[in-house]
């Protein structure tokens, strides 16, 4: 939009408004949205110079008549297709009252956003402290459901469930974050068990080796990124470094975590099917 107003002494007869458009924007899409008054001529010429005319618009001075002082014209145009992420793109006007020199207005910067570059994540900082990447705003969902007053970059999770983020960049991007899942049940120590899931990814059979040997009431579950249990195992006994093998050739790809308990200790692992 391009605003003026007349300040001078007298009636303005003919106001002209003169952009040159930036090289970034295509001036075949150039479309007038509404104006103030009727306008008498809109070009665009070789030099990328667009031309908005108000003939006899008659706009009184501000000190005749400060409200129909006024006048503007908004249109939309744009930007050359293919514009790659962060481009900048300037403009500014001349408006001319008459046969009086340009009156140049100030510049205004607007960047070109993809969006689609932009992704929500979540990090675990330990004891269920979680934290979102840097955004300007923020919105915790609890097992896709809203946690009130959750809007911080940091929330701390305190009962089990699927957590996601949804991250607003300071350009007006927003996107939600994958899910993370928190099991509070039982005492979860860190590396109680030593676990480890080779391969990780994996493929159709998963397997799971402990640098401490297991109980016989030791147990394995997987839960889904929404988690829901998937699978349950009983392992028993089993020394250390032994395998434990699970076939997963069913399960989607996608992110999972396996909950090892034995003894009231639990360790949780965190794996993606391929």
């Amino acid at each position: 939009t391009i605003r003026f107003q007349n300040t001078g002494n007298d009636t303005a007869f003919t106001v002209t408004l003169l952009d040159t458009l930036d090289m970034d924007l295509d001036p075949v899409t150039m479309e007038v949205l509404a104006a103030s008054h009727a306008l008498t001529q809109i070009q665009v010429d070789t030099d990328r110079v667009a031309l908005f005319r108000f003939q006899r618009i008659l706009l009184p001075d501000s000190g005749t008549n400060e409200a129909a002082s006024h006048g503007f014209v908004r249109y939309r145009i744009k930007p050359v297709a293919g514009s790659p992420h962060g481009t900048e793109i300037t403009n500014s006007a001349g408006i001319v009252f008459d046969w009086n020199e340009a009156i140049i207005t100030n510049t205004v910067l607007n960047t070109l956003v993809d969006c689609d570059l932009f992704a929500a994540t979540l990090l675990d900082l330990g004891a269920n402290l979680l934290e979102a990447n840097a955004g300007d705003a923020y919105q915790w969902f609890l097992n896709g459901d809203t946690v009130p007053g959750a809007t911080g970059r940091q929330f701390t999770a305190l009962v089990s469930g699927s957590y996601t983020v949804q991250v607003t960049s300071t350009f007006g991007c927003v996107s939600l974050s994958d899910p993370y899942l928190v099991i509070s049940t039982g005492v979860s120590v860190p590396s109680a068990f030593g676990a480890r899931i080779h391969p990780n990814p994996v493929g159709d059979q998963l397997s799971l080796t402990t640098k401490q040997g297991l109980g016989p009431n030791a147990e394995m579950e997987l839960f889904d990124a929404q988690g829901r249990m998937v699978r349950r195992s009983r392992i028993g006994t089993l020394a250390a470094g032994a395998p434990v093998l699970m076939d997963v050739s069913d399960l989607a790809r996608g992110h999972y975590s396996l909950q090892l308990r034995d003894d009231g200790q639990v360790e949780v692992l965190r794996w993606a099917k391929e």
